[in-house]
């Protein structure tokens, strides 16, 4: 759905996602102390680099349009 309006049915969701995942990760560490710790870990710096890389896109920040040939969302491609 491209309407910006239902956007506040995921954002009213979003909290309860987040304490989903974080529930089922340290249930996982749990069972499996190894697996589960860096699966954590490695849940945790995915998420920190997600944030970095829109966050520009997110807050508004003016950015050059056009860099060597490539506009500087062409990674966003990945998320539409």
């Amino acid at each position: 759905v491209h309407r910006f309006i239902f956007t506040r049915y995921f954002t009213l969701a979003a909290p309860f996602g987040a304490l989903a995942i974080a529930a089922a990760l340290f249930d996982l560490q749990e069972r499996w102390p190894g697996p589960g710790r860096a699966l954590r870990f490695a849940y945790l710096g995915a998420a920190i680099v997600f944030f970095v890389l829109r966050y520009p896109g997110w807050a508004g920040v003016p950015m050059v349009c056009n860099f060597d040939g490539r506009r500087w969302d062409f990674w966003l491609h990945l998320m539409r």
